[in-house]
């Protein structure tokens, strides 16, 4: 038996008890996410977007009771460069 199929076994398992994974997230949502990264991003369409699932999270009959870790980016302007360059 595989890993995955251990996995697998396990989710139906859970499945059965009325236990389901949180599906992997486009955006965070602070009831069912909880960021542990966070990485910058230049583009503002981008803020709040997820891009891992570090833990998986679990809900039992609509209620979350393990919030799923993940790395969420965040918005920040590029730099301006206020330094002027020499001219010879």
């Amino acid at each position: 038996m595989t890993l995955t199929n251990i996995i697998q076994t396990n989710l139906e398992r859970l499945a059965e008890l009325g236990i389901v994974a949180l599906p992997y997230p486009e955006r965070v949502d602070y009831n069912l996410h909880l960021p542990v990264r966070v990485q910058i991003t230049h583009l503002p369409e981008e803020d709040g977007r997820v891009v891992e699932m570090s833990r998986r999270g679990f809900m039992r009959n609509g209620l979350v009771f393990r919030t799923a870790h993940v790395t969420v980016l965040k918005y920040s302007p590029k730099p301006v460069n206020t330094k002027k360059e020499d001219k010879a």
